[in-house]
């Protein structure tokens, strides 16, 4: 094999899922296709989040593999909480959009939020400079707001969030007592619908088990 296919498939090997045997999630931070009996899928870990998801679905073909099920699992809960706080901190910015990073301490095994400092930003659009991180830290979760207008995820927002591992959130309509809330898990440029309760304390799960509607839990 060449070289350079040696080299760019060993950033996203792919396995064959065991029939019989154990199926072992990947331990260590790192991306794998996983061939199982009713399709592809994506799996991925970054330090403080892990996710397993379909990507191809299919079950006209009898492959030779095992089955796996979806997973998000995070060393961190309580997102309603913290969303609650930005929308505060989003409504005395309007009518500009506004920015923060979540970001998971390997030391501390916690969050740390920062505010991204807009290079350009308005009541329609936002850019930001890249969160300052120490060794050790990685942005797990991102928020902005739209200020008045609804939540949604825009063709940017899909472009942005292709490459990585994190759970991004939107706010909108942060001008009116009950704001919108977007949430999605996007690995690797797959993207799956969460939902974020602003209204209580969520201190729901946060794995996701087969055939149960992605978390539902935060």
């Amino acid at each position: 094999m060449d070289s350079r296919d040696i080299a760019l498939q060993s950033t996203m090997p792919a396995i064959m899922v065991p029939f019989f045997g154990e199926f072992e999630a990947l331990a260590v931070p790192g991306n794998r296709i996983l061939n199982a009996r009713d399709g592809i899928w994506i799996e991925a870990r970054r330090p403080g989040i892990y996710s397993r998801q379909p990507i191809a679905l299919q079950n006209n073909v009898a492959m030779p593999y095992g089955l796996v099920t979806p997973a998000l699992e995070t060393g961190f809960s309580h997102l309603g909480e913290t969303v609650r706080e930005f929308v505060e901190f989003a409504r005395q910015s309007l009518p500009n959009e506004v920015a923060m990073a979540l970001i998971w301490d390997e030391a501390t095994k916690q969050l740390v939020s920062q505010i991204l400092e807009p290079v350009s930003n308005g009541p329609g659009h936002i850019t930001y400079k890249r969160p300052d991180l120490t060794e050790g830290q990685h942005v797990v979760v991102d928020i902005h707001s739209h200020g008045s207008l609804g939540a949604f995820f825009s063709r940017t927002d899909n472009e942005d969030d292709r490459g990585d591992l994190k759970i991004a959130i939107v706010v909108g309509n942060v001008d009116q007592p009950n704001p919108t809330v977007k949430a999605r898990l996007c690995t690797l440029g797959h993207y799956l619908p969460l939902s974020i309760s602003i209204t209580g304390s969520d201190r729901r799960t946060h794995e996701v088990e087969a055939n149960v509607p992605p978390p539902s839990s935060w």
